[in-house]
């Protein structure tokens, strides 16, 4: 109750603040209520769960279930291969849950909880296992090609805190603790929550029976002005320029060709060389990395140093020259007797004399209703002629002010000055423009080439294999040559060699990039005619 009544104190706060303002609507698809995790486990092993105190539910692993956010979850691990009798409850305890687009189900990217052999027997030596699921940051990728039931896994080294390199890598979904202690099926009972575990055939989930231990880690923040967050975590772009801004080198090298990012050179009708990049495509392909850590507590490091040390030291003998007072005061007096020369110069520049005044043309400005100032026809004039006889009064007083020279301003085009009585002097300039236009036809504009790239498929996983097309356009109206694409790959891509295509002749290169991908270009030979256009194609498998 306590917290029910904090949320809506601050909604009631933020009222007048948010008085007046348009406010985005609710985003179509928020966090997923559940987090999927597939635990899996040497063949033959029995994995049991506890969905609440008075029952308990036996899968063979592999096996895939739903989890809320916040809880903390124990499970069974049993029927373990070489080690008859043995039993392991190893602990779950759920961070955060995925934020995917309306067309994606959270139950196809489930979060890969994997006891390895070798695991098992290091915590039966009593080992401490320690493991974050987390999911990858897109911009700080690895290029490593990986499957969604084998994610990356990083060897945290001791003395280090796992979290804080979880962090780095991306959002910790999931911590999973796994230690050699037996614990009977009533302990484990014992901490099951009603309403918190969706088991494999259940159609629904009841509503918790308490709480979240986490309550706000889980609870997204929506902004009502500034609208959602994007996706950071779940989708990478690809496309576009993401900068450093894509530019032409004097030599005509294409240079800020970062990773994701898409261009293309061209010539205009002039033979000037430009660059324009493409839109920017969206995948949504969660990516998990594990940081795992064993720690063994019946170890200990310990350094041990020199007891006793002696030390020599020889005598030695400094010599240092310092000048006498005397003689830097010598030294700075004959400074002063240098010629120096002058570190400025002050230039001071006034109004030249007027050669000669000549007015081009004189013209009689009508007073309209100021001409009854002082009058009592002042009284008798209409609504209308009020307002303009004040709009007159206003610039009056503006322009009859007294001000000072601002500035000065050397002209060498026609200048106009004239004196208006009872506002002042008024001057002014006349500039000449050149004005150029078509006699026959109209002139086209050179419009710069357009872009477009896109993808043939959104709902795929890490180890599918994806299409992508790239069309080139000439929306202008002069004809453009010497076209090149280039498309360097995200390391999150991993081009299929031989899968390039282009529906006009053209030379198409591979090469490396920094960030353990490649980069794919296209030289188009021949002339693109306005209204004309090209579409290269390639494919990539998703890392």
């Amino acid at each position: 109750m306590i917290r029910t009544v904090s949320v809506v104190l601050l909604v009631l706060a933020l009222a007048p603040a948010l008085r007046g303002q348009a406010l985005l609507p609710l985003p179509s698809c928020g966090p997923s209520p559940l987090l999927y995790v597939r635990l899996e486990a040497p063949p033959g092993t029995v994995v049991t769960f506890f969905p609440d105190p008075t029952s308990s539910r036996r899968f063979s692993a592999p096996v895939a279930v739903g989890l809320r956010p916040g809880y903390i979850y124990r499970v069974k691990l049993s029927n373990l291969p070489d080690t008859p009798g043995v039993s392991l409850a190893p602990t779950l305890e759920v961070l955060s849950t995925l934020k995917l687009s309306p067309q994606q189900r959270a139950a196809d990217y489930p979060a890969p909880v994997r006891f390895s052999s070798e695991e098992i027997e290091r915590v039966l030596e009593g080992a401490l296992l320690t493991k974050i699921v987390i999911l990858e940051n897109p911009e700080t990728a690895a290029g490593v090609a990986t499957r969604p039931t084998e994610p990356l896994v990083i060897d945290v080294p001791q003395g280090r805190d796992p979290m804080l390199l979880a962090r780095e890598w991306g959002r910790p979904m999931l911590i999973v603790r796994l230690g050699q202690r037996e614990v009977s099926d009533q302990e484990l009972a014992c901490s099951a929550v009603p309403g918190t575990v969706l088991l494999p055939g259940d159609g629904m989930l009841s509503p918790p029976a308490r709480p979240p231990s986490r309550p706000w880690r889980h609870v997204p923040v929506y902004d009502p002005i500034l609208g959602p967050k994007p996706l950071i975590e779940e989708c990478f772009h690809d496309g576009g320029d993401r900068g450093p801004r894509l530019n032409l080198a004097p030599d005509g090298r294409l240079l800020g060709l970062n990773p994701s990012d898409t261009a293309a050179e061209y010539a205009d009708s002039r033979g000037h060389k430009h660059v324009v990049a493409s839109n920017s495509v969206c995948l949504c392909v969660p990516r998990y990395v594990i940081a795992r850590m064993a720690a063994v507590p019946a170890g200990y490091e310990m350094a041990v140093g020199v007891a006793g040390r002696e030390a020599v030291q020889p005598q030695g003998q400094l010599h240092s020259r310092l000048p006498s007072r005397s003689t830097q005061q010598t030294e700075h007096l004959d400074g002063l007797k240098g010629r120096l020369r002058p570190s400025a110069q002050v230039s001071r520049q006034a109004l030249d004399r007027i050669v000669r005044l000549e007015v081009l043309q004189g013209v009689e400005l009508p007073l309209g209703p100021g001409d009854v100032l002082g009058t009592q026809a002042l009284h008798r004039l209409s609504d209308v002629e009020r307002l303009q006889l004040q709009r007159q009064l206003d610039k009056a007083i503006e322009l009859g002010g007294r001000q000072g020279v601002r500035g000065w301003e050397q002209l060498e085009t026609t200048a106009v000055v004239g004196r208006v009585e009872g506002l002042g002097i008024v001057s002014g300039t006349l500039e000449v423009r050149d004005v150029t236009v078509c006699c026959e036809k109209p002139c086209p504009p050179e419009k710069p080439l357009v872009l477009w790239k896109w993808v043939d498929r959104h709902d795929v996983q890490v180890g599918d294999v994806v299409t992508f097309h790239i069309k080139y356009s000439n929306v202008g109206g002069k004809p453009i040559r010497d076209i090149a694409v280039s498309d360097s790959l995200t390391p999150r891509l991993e081009y299929v060699p031989g899968t390039a295509r282009s529906d006009r002749d053209a030379v198409f290169t591979v090469q490396e990039n920094e960030a353990g991908s490649v980069i794919l270009r296209w030289e188009i030979s021949g002339v693109l005619l306005p209204g004309q256009q090209g579409v290269v194609s390639f494919q990539a498998r998703i890392r």
